[in-house]
């Protein structure tokens, strides 16, 4: 059987409406909208066709299975939160946030939040390291008091850089939990 709620879910997730679901697998808009009311278990053939215009495994329709809100929602904090660990291990921010991408992407739908969270992490992690290199040359260059500093500049650039990426990660957990959208400004390079 399968469940309203998760047709209704995946459709929105892929930014179907009924009727581009309808046109994607082949079935009758009227078919798509009485699945969603309830009013029909639909077919073994109406299951394998919605599953695979939504690009998701068969079973994932069914009825039984897990709150697909609350597993998207709790997986997105974890890759936000997991970011953190740039405060203790460089180049953390990027690798355990992919890991848990690739742990749980039949719970997350992959051009999502979850896209965002990790392409903002490995962008901040190139433009740091970038920075790190050209701002203690040109400040190196540019100004004599910078030359034998105590503390290397690219140091300063690195901290300053963990502060503002903490601040975004804070931020986009608050707004995860606010159910807002989150990181806009970020391109999806992956």
């Amino acid at each position: 059987m399968l469940s309203k709620d998760k047709v209704k879910y995946y459709r929105k997730l892929n930014g179907l409406s009924q009727q581009g679901l309808s046109e994607k697998s082949g079935l009758s808009i009227r078919t798509i909208q009485r699945i969603e009311k309830g009013a029909s278990e639909g077919s073994a053939h109406t299951l394998s066709a919605i599953a695979m215009a939504l690009g998701i495994k068969n079973d994932e329709l069914l009825a039984s299975g897990l709150n697909i809100d609350t597993d998207n929602d709790n997986v997105l904090k974890w890759m936000n939160f997991s970011a953190l660990l740039v405060l203790v291990i460089p180049l953390a921010n990027v690798i355990l946030p992919l890991y848990i991408y690739y742990k749980n992407q039949h719970i997350i739908k992959p051009e999502g939040y979850a896209k965002r969270i990790l392409s903002f992490q490995i962008l901040w992690s190139f433009f740091t390291l970038l920075f790190m290199v050209i701002i203690p040359m040109v400040l190196s260059f540019s100004f004599e008091m910078f030359r034998g500093s105590k503390i290397p500049s690219y140091v300063l650039v690195y901290f300053i850089s963990v502060i503002v990426n903490t601040t975004i990660i804070l931020r986009t957990a608050y707004k995860l939990s606010s159910k807002e959208s989150v990181l806009d400004f970020v391109p999806n390079i992956l």
